[in-house]
């Protein structure tokens, strides 16, 4: 077989060129492209003979261009870019540079932030000057980095909050078990029941909280998996209503559906979304006055199943409405019957509803209740 000289061969050259996976471009002093391999073609979605001759800007989605209309080297952000400040470093000194970038850019129609590595040479071909450059795409890498510092950071704010949320029912446990233990000390028969009372009352509050988090542990982790069944939804939620009642009966609310729609079937996990109902609904008991009344709706608008709780309690103040479905953020309104709540149902909520292709949001006006509602669309 007959060996190849590759400095013979500009085939083969052309060949090693367009099989390297860094994206390599050739421009000359006016910064225009030379030259490119393949996979500079595919990461900008750049047309193979088009792209010759044309700025640097055009060909690889400059985001000072598109704000300004204006051609590559030419806008007054031009002297911000890192490409072309290096370029100009390069023919100067004549040296290699090493930098990262990452900023706005157009590829193919598509606006997005890319995080690129990129090391301009000086080079000379046919008597002329020109920068020879290779790109490496590391946003994957970089957003993936991002997305573990941010979750590693979450994380330990769950558990620095968790930790004291928990501390406090389970001391009042400790506490009031330990006054009952305690023989050379008398409690009377109210005092017992007042002590055993709040020993539940906490025990309850730590057993929610528990299991709040382990439903915001899965689903954060994405190992929650939908199991979608057919479901009548009129009936169904009539009957979470229902249970739901039994609670509100403690405070004498009467929770009330005011507008019963058709019976229609919906796609859903059918826990999930009664643990969003409840969620809700539980909610909605806890601010509400002794002997008020709760309405739910429910109806069919554009394709899509509309839910609505509406309580008549003191209502959020706009500031907090933001910040209802982040983890741990508790309103300033206070629960009309001492109930406590572990600041994670409506998070968890708004991950059901997500994953079910839906929306959940609050309307409120102060002092004149509140409104949740939640959409999930509705598959033929």
């Amino acid at each position: 077989m007959e060996n190849i000289n590759p400095y013979e061969s500009s085939e083969f050259l052309w060949a090693l060129f367009n099989d390297i996976p860094s994206s390599v471009f050739v421009i000359d002093k006016e910064n225009r492209i030379r030259f490119f391999n393949e996979s500079f073609r595919k990461l900008f979605n750049a047309d193979e003979f088009d792209s010759i001759n044309k700025l640097c800007g055009d060909v690889l989605g400059c985001e000072f261009q598109l704000k300004e209309g204006a051609i590559c080297g030419a806008t007054s952000d031009c002297l911000k870019c890192k490409f072309r400040s290096n370029f100009i470093k390069g023919f100067i000194d004549n040296t290699a540079t090493k930098e990262k970038i990452n900023r706005v850019f157009e590829i193919g129609n598509v606006k997005a932030i890319k995080h690129f590595t990129f090391i301009n040479k000086l080079i000379h071909f046919n008597n002329q000057e020109m920068q020879f450059v290779i790109i490496d795409d590391i946003t994957d890498q970089v957003e993936q980095r991002i997305k573990l510092e941010e979750l590693l950071k979450f994380k330990n704010q769950i558990i620095q909050i968790a930790a004291h949320d928990i501390r406090n029912p389970i001391t009042a446990i400790f506490s009031f078990a330990d006054v009952l233990l305690d023989k050379s000390y008398y409690c009377s028969p109210e005092q017992t029941e007042e002590f055993i009372t709040i020993i539940k009352q906490s025990s309850v509050f730590s057993i929610e909280l528990l299991n709040d988090l382990l439903d915001f542990s899965t689903l954060e982790s994405e190992e929650s998996r939908l199991h979608l069944e057919q479901i009548e939804y009129t009936s169904f939620l009539k009957s979470v209503i229902k249970i739901n009642q039994s609670i509100a009966n403690r405070k004498g609310i009467k929770l009330t559906l005011k507008n019963s729609c058709k019976p229609f079937t919906l796609s859903i996990d059918k826990n999930k979304i009664e643990q969003v109902i409840n969620n809700l609904l539980s909610n909605a008991i806890k601010f509400s006055s002794k002997n008020s009344d709760i309405e739910i709706y429910c109806n069919i608008y554009k394709g899509k199943a509309i839910t609505k709780v509406k309580d008549f309690g003191p209502g959020i103040i706009i500031n907090e409405l933001n910040d209802l479905f982040k983890p741990f953020k508790k309103g300033s309104a206070v629960p009309t019957g001492d109930e406590k709540s572990t600041g994670l149902g409506l998070v968890i909520s708004k991950k059901i509803i997500s994953a079910h292709s839906g929306n959940i949001w609050a309307e409120s006006e102060e002092g004149k209740g509140a409104v949740f509602i939640f959409t999930i669309p509705v598959k033929k």
